[in-house]
């Protein structure tokens, strides 16, 4: 018999899980069995704090620029790695801004 499924990724995995553990729950509430003992404010609550605890952390993770330097900063950092990967080369930095890869770019 031929194997049919070779490999599944978690990712894969978690989903099917979680939607035949949905489809269960649904079924069960259908038949006017509870079976999270759960009241909608404490849903809500729960959806509230994932939600901001999720975009708290993405807003950390996130490299942030809020000063005009910084932004300035950011731009030059994208330039020297799109440089380093394409053409192996760094570009020159802005007017008046000194890195420590100065000594690399201006030889």
């Amino acid at each position: 018999m031929k194997k049919i499924i070779t490999k599944v990724d978690a990712g894969t995995l978690t989903r099917t899980l979680l939607i035949i553990i949905a489809l269960i729950n649904q079924g069960l509430v259908v038949a006017g069995k509870n079976t999270l003992p759960f009241t909608d404010d404490q849903v809500t609550q729960a959806i509230s704090f994932a939600f901001t605890t999720v975009t708290s952390l993405a807003a950390w993770w996130k490299n942030n620029n809020f000063t005009n330097h910084a932004k300035e900063a950011q731009k030059y950092s994208d330039a020297l790695k799109i440089a380093k990967k394409v053409q192996n080369i760094a570009p020159a930095p802005a007017a008046g801004v000194e890195s420590k890869d100065d000594s690399i770019v201006m030889g």
